[in-house]
């Protein structure tokens, strides 16, 4: 088995899939392996849990407990970058006010 894990990259991330059974049997090596990439174990052919490393696993608890930003909040940021990239804003922009009166049609 040492021949194939040699072939795999150090720096791969990808998830290796493996059954059930081939996890009980090489557990040990699995858990080795998890600082380098996740394992996704399968049951009957579908993926149903994820063996990975405990930072990898915080990061995602960490990213999954963030408050989410609002469409509104993510606007006004842009917004913000925006005028920050183009160097002003709108704070001195004064429109003339509306004449909102009713107005008689002529036909």
């Amino acid at each position: 088995m040492k021949s194939t894990s040699a072939k795999v990259s150090v720096a791969s991330k990808e998830p290796v899939r493996v059954s059930v059974a081939d996890a009980k049997a090489r557990l040990s090596s699995l858990i080795r392996d998890a600082e380098r990439r996740p394992t996704v174990i399968q049951n009957r052919g579908h993926d149903v849990a994820v063996l990975m490393s405990l930072a990898e696993y915080e990061r995602v608890r960490a990213l999954a407990s963030a408050p989410a930003e609002s469409r509104a909040e993510r606007f006004l940021r842009e917004v913000g970058a925006l005028k920050e990239k183009l160097g002003g804003g709108v704070d001195a922009f004064c429109p003339a006010p509306l004449d909102l009166r009713a107005q008689t049609a002529d036909f």
